[in-house]
């Protein structure tokens, strides 16, 4: 949606998406060359959390096949979507090239993340349980770069970035949060089952105290919020 349809809150893009006028620019816009929905198109737009029980079904489909479950167009989907589930749809979006990836992951100054939030009844992106488990275990795997180079760009890069002096490094008065993984080190998540957790990894430790072993947590809780 355009930002300025979305200024004032969700109450107000509600009552703006019924002028039939308005959503009929909208519907345009969306199909203009340089639109997002133009550029990947609604087959690569996954419905991951519907919150609404009536549309529960249509988790896991993209907005083309759940529209044409619906006998309905994309577009009113999507804005039966917002309506129904107070702008609380989860979506996925299929889109980067793979190779755009693997030079972006080359780069001297790149460092590995995610933005994967899990929500309560919902499905997350895969990568919020397998985003480390693929880059150091599956591409290290693939020689997109060696295992301590993975390890450095999940773990020292960043925490060196973001100004955390006492983490990050395996040495004496770091804070020991450490990971023991083995050789089949890999990330198990799907978009169908996409809180799976990795294969391989045999030990977690949050500030020295064990929160995982073989794969299960342990119920300890030493982690807190770094600001």
């Amino acid at each position: 949606m355009p930002p300025e349809l979305q200024a004032d809150g969700f109450s107000a893009l509600e009552a703006r998406l019924g002028d039939p006028s308005l959503r009929a620019r909208v519907e345009e816009g969306g199909a203009a060359e340089r639109s997002k929905v133009a550029l990947i198109g609604w087959k690569n737009v996954l419905l991951s959390a519907v919150e609404t029980e009536a549309l529960k079904p249509l988790e896991g489909l993209s907005m083309a096949d759940a529209a044409r479950e619906l006998g309905v167009e994309p577009f009113d989907l999507f804005v039966r979507l917002i309506r129904a589930d107070g702008g609380r749809t989860g979506i996925i979006l299929f889109q980067p090239d793979e190779a755009d990836v693997r030079g972006a992951c080359s780069h001297r100054l790149h460092m590995y993340g995610s933005d994967g939030l899990p929500r309560p009844g919902a499905k997350p992106h895969p990568r919020a349980f397998g985003a480390f488990p693929r880059a150091i275990g599956r591409l290290t795997r693939e020689n997109w770069h060696r295992l301590e180079d993975a390890v450095r760009r999940s773990t020292a890069a960043p925490a060196a970035r973001f100004g955390l002096a006492d983490r990050g490094l395996v040495r004496p008065g770091m804070v020991a949060d450490l990971a023991l993984f083995g050789d089949d080190f890999c990330d198990a998540a799907t978009f169908a089952q996409p809180t799976l957790p990795p294969r391989g990894l045999k030990r977690v430790w949050v500030a020295g105290e064990c929160v995982a072993r073989d794969g299960a947590p342990t119920g300890a809780r030493p982690g807190r919020v770094i600001v």
